[in-house]
């Protein structure tokens, strides 16, 4: 059970159930991801962290820079 909504990098969608995100996530690794429309969209709903799963933090600084309030 998902007790934080997650965006989805695929669809630029706020997902929120656990089966439909392990959906998403295998999806991912064979398509092209969206990050600019989740920037977008993760500005609209000003998260105060920003959880970037990855070997490098390129994706974070990119929100940090268009969103300062983000940790």
């Amino acid at each position: 059970h998902m007790t934080v909504p997650v965006l989805n990098a695929l669809t630029g969608e706020l997902i929120q159930d656990t089966q439909a995100m392990l959906d998403i996530l295998a999806k991912e690794l064979s398509q092209t991801l969206q990050w600019d429309k989740v920037r977008q969209i993760a500005s609209e709903y000003q998260p105060d962290v920003w959880l970037e799963l990855g070997p490098k933090r390129e994706l974070t600084n990119m929100m940090i820079a268009t969103n300062p309030n983000i940790r």
